[in-house]
Formats: C-alpha cells, sequence, structure tokens
C-alpha cells in the first residue's frame, strides 16, 4: 500500500470489479487541480449557487476538467464517468449532466452571443452556436446532440463514432 499524495486514496491491490476503472488517469488530474489550490480559487471568486445544497462550483469545474481530459465531446458523456463504479470510488460522486448544464447555462449572455461575429463557414474545427435545439453538425452530415453553446469539431472518417 501507498500514500498517493492529495486525494484521499491509497493504491492497493483488490479483486473487486468495482474497484477497476479505465480511467485510471483522471484522480491525477483532479489531484493536480487541488494541489494547486484551484478549488479554493473557485470557492473564493465564483458563486453562482443560490443554496448551498448540491454540488459546489469547484466540484462542477472539476468535473467538467475531468470530462474535457477524457475526451468528452458532450456534456451528456459526463454519465459515462459518472457510471465508472471504479473512479467514483478514487475521486467521489461526480455531478450529472443536468447539473453541469444548468450551471454552464449561468454563464451564458445573450448579449455577447449577439455581438459576436457570425461567421458559419463549416469545416474542420468549425464552431457551432447548439441553437437548433442543442443540436450541432458534425463531419459528413452527422448530428450530434450536446449542450446549445458548446463546440463541436468535425467528425472525419475513421474517428470514433463515425
Amino acid at each position: 500500500m501507498r500514500d498517493c499524495g492529495v486525494l484521499p486514496y491509497v493504491v492497493e491491490p483488490v479483486r473487486r470489479s468495482d474497484a477497476i476503472t479505465a480511467w485510471a488517469g483522471l484522480p491525477t488530474v483532479l489531484e493536480m487541480m487541488r494541489s494547486l489550490g484551484l478549488e479554493k480559487a473557485i470557492r473564493e471568486s465564483l458563486q453562482v449557487r443560490e443554496r448551498e445544497s448540491g454540488y459546489s462550483e469547484a466540484r462542477k469545474v472539476e468535473a467538467l476538467v475531468m470530462l474535457m481530459a477524457a475526451g468528452g465531446d458532450c456534456i451528456d458523456d459526463i454519465e459515462v464517468l459518472r457510471s465508472d463504479a471504479g473512479l467514483c470510488r478514487l475521486v467521489g460522486a461526480l455531478p450529472g449532466a443536468d447539473a453541469l448544464r444548468t450551471f454552464l447555462y449561468e454563464f451564458h449572455a445573450e448579449e455577447l452571443i449577439a455581438e459576436a461575429p457570425s461567421g458559419t463557414e463549416e469545416g474542420p474545427g468549425s464552431v457551432h452556436s447548439g441553437r437548433e435545439q442543442g443540436a450541432a453538425r458534425v463531419g459528413g452530415g452527422q448530428r450530434g446532440v450536446c449542450a446549445p453553446g458548446v463546440a463541436v469539431g468535425d467528425v472525419h472518417e475513421g474517428d470514433a463514432g463515425s
């Protein structure tokens, strides 16, 4: 057994299926964030919750960063991480897609969107507003469902899901 640092877990061999995760690198991302003091900085500078119940702003930001580090394409991909018992055993419970979506909507500023250039040229790496009921066009005419305002790049042949 070996103490690993900031997060409250130790490395030990076990034979239980809920102790195995394919996302073993994500706890190190979370540990790095916490060792840099980002949890405290977020707590001190970002208050969007109206109540003290539920996940903190810091926990939601941590979940979003882990989702990006895991290669998530949309907010709904957080459910893949939430369903991994081994990961949740290491990092704790993660907020669901609805909680993260509501959190991100707090930063929505319609006036800034209206002022932004409306370049709609499609191509690799193009960004779409997702205003079409949360759907964004991706390569080859496919449609991906994501939260409005989430950037979606093109999916090329050979990529996962094409």
